[in-house]
């Protein structure tokens, strides 16, 4: 027989019908039990594989056999676990929640250091090709008076382009202040269900894949 029939036969049957070498070392009522797992809503199990079990992770009792003996024995009185189960997911919860933060600090913390390499690169480049023009102008002047218009104008319409150039890249410095660098960390978002990070441009069956898994419906 597996471990997952034997988990079943004593979920449905209870720690009396289980052999004595299998049987919990103690009731159901123990405080060692987990309260929430009996009412099948440990937040551990309730985001099985997933790097949230260790956010959400529970040091106490989970034995099949208990939610049978609790079903039993609930019907016969009320014993509200369902209080203290509220407890574990409310401390769940605020767990998660501060995983959230966490993650979404990383993350603007990452758009924060690539915008800032982004701007340093860019003056660089902006830098270098002043230099190039500065050059070129003393070349262009040097060129007229000597009467070289030919090439004092083909000159000219090199560092006309350069001053494009650079144009551009302070174009392109406007469009990463405002949205960002064009990297990874820029494209993701933080799931503010589970504290997944999703990537936007992801296609839609990928990102919906998300919303149907364990983890998020877990947390949901």
């Amino acid at each position: 027989m597996t471990d997952q029939m034997r988990d079943m036969i004593a979920q449905l049957m209870g720690s009396q019908h289980v052999d004595n070498k299998e049987k919990p070392s103690m009731p159901f009522d123990h405080h060692s039990v987990c309260r929430a797992f009996l009412l099948g809503i440990c937040p551990h199990d309730m985001v099985p594989d997933s790097r949230l079990q260790n956010v959400v992770s529970c040091r106490k009792v989970h034995e099949p056999a208990h939610k049978a003996d609790y079903e039993r024995a609930q019907k016969e009185r009320d014993h509200f676990y369902d209080v203290d189960a509220f407890e574990i997911i409310e401390n769940a919860v605020r767990l998660v929640d501060i995983e959230i933060s966490k993650v979404r600090e990383k993350l603007e913390d990452d758009v924060k250091t690539q915008t800032s390499q982004a701007a340093d690169s860019k003056a660089k480049q902006v830098a270098e090709i002043e230099e190039k023009i500065a050059k070129n102008v003393d070349e262009i002047e040097k060129l007229g008076n000597e009467g070289k218009i030919e090439e004092s104008m083909k000159l000219h319409k090199y560092v006309e382009e350069l001053r494009e150039k650079i144009h551009d890249i302070e174009e392109s410095q406007t469009e990463v202040r405002t949205a960002g660098p064009g990297s990874n960390s820029a494209k993701l978002r933080v799931c503010g269900g589970c504290g997944a990070q999703l990537n936007i441009t992801d296609h839609e069956s990928r990102i919906a894949d998300h919303y149907n898994g364990k983890m998020h419906i877990g947390m949901g």
